[in-house]
């Protein structure tokens, strides 16, 4: 009995490993990365939808998803005011990489 127990917890253990580190969530502020030029969202779907993940791994099918918002959109770091530009926020008076 003791090495069916011992049997069963190392599979639980490799089944748990097979599950990766995927971001999971319950709300949009849970997924925040820190960008000022993202949209952080939390979202859901059916665990059959969830790609190159095994039924098991999902208890809450819910997982962070990252979109860079559109150029022009107002943002700010340290303080300074900028606007974003391909998902990141350009500072004003910066010139893109390679400019002059």
């Amino acid at each position: 009995m003791r090495k069916l127990i011992l049997l069963l917890v190392l599979v639980l253990l490799v089944a748990m490993a097979m599950c990766g580190p995927y971001e999971e969530c319950l709300l949009d502020s849970d997924c925040d990365d820190g960008r000022a030029c993202t949209k952080d969202v939390c979202k859901w779907v059916p665990a059959a939808y969830v790609e190159d993940r095994p039924w098991w791994c999902d208890s809450t099918n819910n997982y962070c998803t990252y979109s860079d918002v559109d150029d022009g959109t107002p943002c700010e770091v340290d303080e300074r005011s900028g606007v974003c530009d391909a998902g990141e926020c350009r500072l004003d008076g910066e010139t893109p990489d390679g400019g002059v």
